[in-house]
């Protein structure tokens, strides 16, 4: 017995040696046993295990890069494990860059032939972080001839994402975003609005359409919350979020309702609104509701092609779903600035958050410009 595990460590050490030749940064190991799966999610077929400091290659990943294809090899070169993991298991080397990394245009987010419900297929059908609309230049292009700001982006929601931790980071200069170096031009280009006034706990998506919320002394007689903050801040880019607090207060009918008089007021005053679905911990006594609540912000995004974050889907495999003990919000990493060198989007819902947003944006930055350039 001896003998053959002494065989399978001088193995192993032959394979790191060789991968430490290279000198490849795409060449790595996990810090924790973990799943690998056919595809870019965990709906795929899982074709094996990955344990900890087993040398491993990046080939490729998705687009936001929180899943990597991965392939081991036999000490003749003979792929012995091929497959998708989560990025956030892994060791980063310090030169891992994922815009040198290619991205996996065919296979999609998630494998929905694999999921029962008819309802949960629906959702996980939904990208993480989707392509943005041509009609979404157009809103862009209106909104710079009204004077508004492209750069500046503001939040309309409740305690979701009231706090500092969502967004505000990118006003700050100390972010560390280890291979994550696609989202840097984002968090340089963009201003988040520090004090939205269509953001504030307690907000719901009827009470932000109500008047008597509007308290803000920069608000008008008759104004809502919402018309308030988007005219007195004029940013061209709003990030919505409500839904977990809703949910415990009006069906999907409603909700629907209301999300849409949101999306349509910030279109009208040539706003891109940005819709994300919420995580709903699946022993919460309103679970489906929830459920169906983010079905209806899939409709809505796709009705009036306004983008959509798929944080439910992208949520599915954090412990505890993402959220933190209240099962209501997003967990936070414990630190306020942006951290991306050390897998926390694989473990904290906020961080996951944060970083399917800036892709967003990173999108979003690519249309301003090409506006800009033909102008």
């Amino acid at each position: 017995m001896r003998t053959f595990w002494l065989m399978i460590l001088s193995m192993l050490l032959l394979v790191t040696g060789s991968f430490a030749q290279e000198d490849d940064p795409t060449v790595t190991t996990s810090f924790r046993q973990a799943y690998v799966f056919a595809g870019p999610g965990a709906t795929y077929r899982d074709v094996g295990i990955l344990n900890p400091g087993v040398p491993i290659k990046i080939i490729e990943r998705n687009k936001v890069g929180n899943w990597v294809h991965v392939q081991m090899y036999d000490i003749d070169g003979t792929v012995t494990l091929d497959g998708w993991i989560i990025t956030g298991f892994l060791n980063y080397p310090d030169e891992l860059r994922f815009s040198e990394v290619p991205v996996n245009p065919f296979l999609p987010d998630a494998e929905t032939g694999s999921v029962e419900s008819g309802a949960l297929a629906e959702l996980y059908a939904e990208p993480m972080a989707g392509s943005i609309s041509p009609l979404m230049r157009a809103v862009l292009e209106q909104g710079i001839d009204a004077g508004r700001d492209p750069y500046l982006v503001t939040k309309i929601g409740d305690s979701l994402i009231v706090s500092d931790l969502f967004l505000n980071l990118m006003n700050q200069t100390d972010e560390i975003l280890g291979p994550y170096d696609t989202i840097a031009t984002a968090i340089d280009a963009f201003t988040v609005v520090d004090d939205s006034i269509a953001n504030d706990i307690g907000m719901a998506s009827f009470s932000v359409l109500d008047p008597m919320w509007a308290q803000d002394e920069q608000c008008q007689s008759g104004e809502t919350p919402l018309d308030c903050e988007l005219r007195v801040h004029q940013a061209g880019i709003a990030f919505v979020m409500f839904g977990p607090n809703d949910v415990r207060s009006m069906d999907e009918e409603r909700y629907g309702r209301e999300i849409t008089t949101i999306v349509e007021t910030a279109l009208a005053v040539h706003v891109v609104p940005v819709l994300a679905t919420f995580s709903v911990h699946p022993d919460d006594e309103l679970y489906w509701q929830g459920i169906n609540f983010n079905r209806e912000l899939v409709r809505i995004s796709n009705e009036y092609e306004v983008p959509l974050i798929n944080l439910w889907a992208a949520a599915q495999i954090l412990p505890e779903y993402g959220l933190d003990e209240d099962d209501t919000h997003m967990q936070n990493s414990g630190f306020n600035f942006l951290k991306y060198d050390s897998g926390h989007e694989a473990w904290y819902g906020m961080s996951l958050y944060n970083l399917l947003a800036l892709v967003t944006l990173n999108d979003l930055l690519t249309m301003i410009e090409d506006i800009e350039g033909a102008s």
